[in-house]
């Protein structure tokens, strides 16, 4: 079989064995698993979170969400003037439920809660997408089960709906990269638009991703670039445009990058403790002048972080190193496990996606090699990991910030299983012959 630079498609065994629509079997499976991951969130979700209030950026965005629930679009919930702490995707989607229940807390996390079960779902999807039906329904298992994503899926916090969409550009990229044309390349764009408006990190799909895959097209690339970049830019244009009339200095998608900077680079996170952590501390302690309004505190806070990055260059590589290191689950783990709490997450169930992830990280590296070896593309899957690393190295180490990874772990760790399952079928089906007797036995 010739295989083409642009097909995903991994071998002529697998084009045989999955059908392009999911049979009726594949559904049940996977509603099964849905149900599964249901069960667990709805058991976590009431056990340890009923009447837990929110903390630490939940605090804004189910804030966020009732304001705008109540008709006053992107105004601060807790003081006066415009908001745009965060990207507006998140307080968006959680708005219905703080309309249907104004001040239930839980009717918001509830809300979540569906939406990381239908993330279980369309991670099955897209397994099945690269590797065939029972992979699918392994990845969807181990996503029901997978500690690092249900944890998410009961706060009120941008993680969920930004895995939703994860998997939704992942899809995309795909079926861009099956058939290149202008109006895929277009959709895809258009995808990674929406994803930035939940999580702005994801941009980095853009040129990480889909502008090498526009470039390998062979055909029409410029008008798919045109497509592609005009489809990302119209998804983000009326944000960019309405912050531009609300604010002093030029809001891209957030004003929350400059507090993150500062927050990242001053003396508690360059040495001790803290070493590739982050501290509010660090920028309360150096607000801006009164008057300010919030994109020009986001403003100052950036240019005094990058300032202290400079003055302080000798001690970048290794805070650089440890922010990366922290977010592997590769230094000091338990301090992290401490630190998730200050999200609202349980120490316990912190430690419990510390010791999955390092029994799946190994496993989605072999899942890895089994596609490599089927030829089907990695670019979209690799690329997360790296997106991951980035954003630790420039902002600051935590566990959170590898959520687009966990995706890709999820996915590379049921092709491995898949494969195993595969090679035992072969195994146990393969006939069993004795050697010919010549012992004079068998003539008698």
């Amino acid at each position: 079989m010739t295989v083409s630079p642009n097909a995903v498609t991994p071998t002529t065994e697998l084009d045989a064995a999955t059908p392009a629509s999911p049979s009726r079997t594949f559904w049940v499976r996977l509603g099964l698993a849905a149900a599964l991951a249901l069960a667990v969130r709805l058991a976590y979700l009431l056990g340890t979170k009923r009447h837990s209030p929110p903390v630490g950026d939940a605090i804004y965005y189910s804030g966020e969400a009732l304001t705008i629930a109540r008709g006053h679009w992107f105004t601060h919930p807790y003081v006066a003037g415009p908001a745009a702490d965060h990207p507006p995707g998140t307080a968006v989607l959680l708005a219905p439920a703080a309309w249907l229940a104004p001040g239930s807390l839980f009717a918001q996390r509830l809300l979540v809660t569906i939406a990381g079960v239908g993330v279980v779902v369309l991670i099955g999807l897209l397994t099945r997408r690269l590797a065939g039906d029972r992979a699918g329904i392994v990845a969807a298992v181990i996503a029901a089960l997978y500690a690092n994503l249900w944890m998410n899926d009961v706060l009120t916090m941008s993680e969920t709906f930004s895995a939703a969409f994860i998997v939704f550009a992942l899809l995309a990229l795909y079926r861009y990269a099956d058939a290149p044309g202008v109006a895929r390349a277009a959709v895809a764009g258009a995808v990674i638009g929406a994803a930035v408006l939940v999580r702005a990190e994801l941009a980095l799909l853009a040129p990480l991703v889909l502008l090498p895959l526009i470039l390998r097209s062979g055909h029409d690339r410029l008008r798919q670039l045109a497509a592609a970049a005009a489809a990302l830019l119209a998804v983000n244009a009326p944000w960019f445009v309405f912050n531009l009339t609300r604010f002093n200095d030029v809001v891209f998608v957030s004003t929350n990058d400059g507090l993150t900077i500062r927050g990242a680079n001053c003396k508690d996170t360059y040495s001790g403790n803290g070493l590739g952590f982050w501290d509010l501390r660090c920028a309360l302690d150096d607000p801006a002048p009164a008057g300010s309004d919030e994109s020009e505190q986001s403003a100052w806070w950036r240019d005094h972080g990058f300032e202290y990055m400079t003055e302080n260059l000798d001690r970048l590589p290794a805070v650089m190193t440890v922010r990366v290191l922290r977010t592997w689950s590769l230094y000091e783990p338990e301090q992290m496990n401490v630190f998730n709490q200050g999200e609202d997450r349980d120490r316990w169930a912190s430690k419990l996606g510390v010791y999955s992830f390092w029994l799946l990280a190994p496993v989605a590296v072999a899942g890895a090699v089994v596609l490599r070896r089927r030829r089907v593309l990695l670019l979209p899957l690799l690329a997360l990991p790296v997106i991951v690393t980035l954003v630790a190295a420039w902002f600051y180490g935590l566990v959170r910030f590898r959520l687009p990874a966990e995706i890709s772990v999820v996915v590379l760790a049921a092709v491995a299983v898949d494969a195993l399952m595969a090679r035992r079928g072969r195994a146990a089906a393969a006939p069993t012959t004795s050697p010919a007797r010549h012992d004079g036995l068998a003539d008698g």
